[in-house]
């Protein structure tokens, strides 16, 4: 099961994954405006970056050559969060 979903294009033959949603600044709920913030990380990420914050259901939608497995997805993503990824920039888009 799924609770999110992104893109995967594909440009001069190569492709690339994309999380619009992510890259995008958030919505101040109060005031009904999405205030800037824009994250350009998401924009045409290459796999080995994104499969740090996004495992698609689908082992070949990693764009891997090996896929990352749902428990090293877990240690990969936790890793990342206590030593890269500050908490605001992983759940800043929710």
């Amino acid at each position: 099961e799924t609770n999110h979903a992104w893109n995967s294009v594909k440009i001069n033959d190569k492709w690339y994954l994309m999380d619009v949603c992510w890259a995008s600044g958030k919505i101040a709920k109060r005031k009904r405006k999405i205030n800037s913030g824009r994250n350009d990380f998401y924009y045409l990420t290459p796999p080995e970056e994104f499969i740090k914050t996004h495992r698609p259901v689908k082992n070949n939608w990693q764009l891997l050559s090996e896929p990352v497995s749902m428990r090293k997805y877990i240690r990969i993503a936790n890793t990342e969060i206590k030593t890269k990824i500050s908490w605001y920039r992983f759940w800043t888009p929710f």
